[in-house]
């Protein structure tokens, strides 16, 4: 079975748990981390990659090098990569929220969800 190349786009490192949900369904994977913050899909950004500060090419042409796209974005920005990702899979990692005392928040890592469709309906208020 083929590596799967994944886009890991986040400001957070893979947990063991995400890659171990990734391998079960997909095989072995290869991940490259980008954490950075692109303004569109259309501009080349600053970002580190796998660690190494960088420019990278704009969104739209950086999935093309990947089978998997994992991604954490503002809505805007994900509903702007969707019909770029042509017919590699758009996923997000869903997780459970939850509170260690204080302020300190946890995430526990549910499943990984597919992203098909972003719809923005917006009507008058006023």
């Amino acid at each position: 079975m083929k590596t799967q190349e994944i886009l890991w786009f986040s400001r957070h490192q893979m947990t063991t748990d995400q890659k171990a949900a990734l391998t079960s369904k997909v095989g072995k994977v290869e991940i490259t981390h980008v954490n950075g913050t692109a303004p569109n899909v259309h501009v080349p950004f600053t970002a580190e990659v796998d660690g190494i500060g960088q420019e990278v090419a704009p969104l739209k042409e950086l999935v093309k090098e990947f089978d998997i796209l994992a991604v954490v974005l503002p809505i805007g920005l994900l509903q702007q990569l969707l019909p770029f990702a042509g017919e590699r899979p758009v996923i997000q990692a869903l997780n459970k929220r939850g509170f260690a005392g204080g302020e300190n928040v946890t995430f526990e890592f549910q499943r990984w969800d597919q992203v098909k469709k972003v719809e923005v309906v917006i009507v008058p208020f006023v």
